[in-house]
Order: structure tokens, then sequence, then C-alpha cells
């Protein structure tokens, strides 16, 4: 019998089933509808911030969940499990920032109902994140893949999209009463710890990666979603850590 050579992308095919114009649409209202939300907590309606927080979530999330259920939502299912995972075990994470660092500590406002140290919301907050900020690495590899470069191009736009997109979303929140950072000795302004934005640019650059080793474990979508979102919980940990000894020096 004549074996027929492995694709490269073998491993990022039941991510990229159903990816084009409908689930751009998708990506983009989602994003949408969050920036919005969060400009209208930061800037329209101040002292209000907390509702529109919870209202940011809950209707991105109800978004991301009806796509996941249309012929060719699959990247949405998987990553919306992913994220689930990996947002409740992120408050770990949460914990490492608001307890234990020596400067740049993560300091919320808002007073709701809170897991370990972090609000109610927050790790639906980073479901919806890691949908968002993963599918700019996921969309543009499977636009290039056909080219040599096109796993590493598609790393390296996702990973400086993230912190870019995150940077502008730590002011956001920082004017809607969300959440704020101690002084760090590298800060951008006075709301934001620089280790943040450079944190999250190293955990979406290894997105590709992480995809691509669940794509070849025997797994089911279940049991794929909840192995991956572990390891996204600790890549998360890790690159925070990173970034915070790059940028800060030893606690």
């Amino acid at each position: 019998m004549i074996r027929t050579p492995r694709r490269r992308d073998d491993g990022l095919g039941y991510i990229l089933v159903g990816l084009g114009p409908r689930t751009d649409a998708v990506w983009l209202a989602g994003n949408a509808i969050g920036l919005g939300l969060t400009l209208a907590a930061a800037f329209v309606f101040p002292g209000h911030g907390l509702i529109f927080a919870y209202l940011a979530v809950t209707v991105r999330l109800a978004l991301y969940t009806q796509a996941a259920g249309w012929p060719g939502g699959e990247y949405f299912d998987q990553m919306l499990r992913l994220g689930l995972v990996a947002g409740f075990f992120e408050i770990f994470a949460d914990y490492v920032l608001v307890r234990l660092l020596v400067s740049g500590r993560l300091v919320y406002l808002t007073r709701d109902a809170v897991l370990l140290e972090s609000p109610l919301y927050m790790p639906f907050a980073w479901a919806c994140v890691t949908v968002e900020l993963g599918y700019v690495s996921v969309r543009l590899y499977s636009l290039f893949r056909g080219a040599p470069w096109g796993a590493w191009a598609a790393s390296l736009v996702g990973g400086l999209t993230a912190g870019v997109f995150i940077g502008l979303y730590e002011y956001f929140a920082f004017r809607a009463g969300w959440w704020k950072y101690e002084p760090a000795r590298v800060m951008i302004g006075p709301y934001c710890a620089a280790y943040i934005p450079l944190g999250e640019c190293l955990m979406f650059l290894v997105m590709l990666p992480l995809l691509t080793w669940l794509g070849q474990r025997d797994e089911s979508p279940s049991r794929r979603a909840f192995s991956g979102g572990i390891a996204f919980a600790a890549i998360i940990l890790v690159s925070y850590v990173v970034a915070y000894v790059v940028l800060e020096g030893l606690p």
C-alpha cells in the first residue's frame, strides 16, 4: 500500500474547518460588542462599569455558543471550550498577580462575587479573549499555510496583536473602574504595568504550537479542549512570570 505523505497542517486541520467570511463576521461582531460595551463603561456611564463587564461577557459568550453550533463552527466550539477551562484555571495566575508580586500588583476595583482573588466574570472573560485573540493566528495560518513561513508569520502577528490589544483594554478597564496596577518599574502610563501586555504577547505567540499539539493527540473534542485549557492556563501563568522577570527583575 502506498502511504500518502502527511500534510504539515494535519495537526491543525480540526480547528481550520469552516473558517471563512462567516466566521470572520462572527469574530468581528464579538470584538465590536466587547469594545463597544467596554467604551461605554469607560466613558459614557462612569460608576456603572461592573454591569457592563458582565454584559460584555454574557453577550459574547451567547454569540460564540450560537456560532459553535452552526455548520463550520468548529473553531468556536473548540476554542470556547478550551477558553472556559483555561479561564477557570487562570484564577491561580490571578492570585499570583494580586498577592505574590512585589511591584505592579493587580488590584481589582469592583465589589462582586470572587473566585479566589478574581471577579466572577473573569473566567468567562478569558474564554472570550481566547476565542478572539486566538482567531488572529488561526485565521492567518489558514490563509498562508501553503507558505513555508506561514506558521511563523501567523504566530508573530497573533502575539503582537494580543499585546497591543490588551494594552489598550487595560486603559479602558482602568477608566471603567474594573482594575488597575500598582506602580511598577516599567509602566505604560499610570494604568498598566508593562509586563501584562508583554505576557499576553508571549502566551498567544505559542497558540498555534499548542493547537497543533492538541490536534496530534488521539482524544475526543471534549478531552482535547480540557487538555488544551489546562495547558493554556499554565502557559498564561508562565508567560506572566517570564514577562515580569524580564521587565521587573526577580521578586
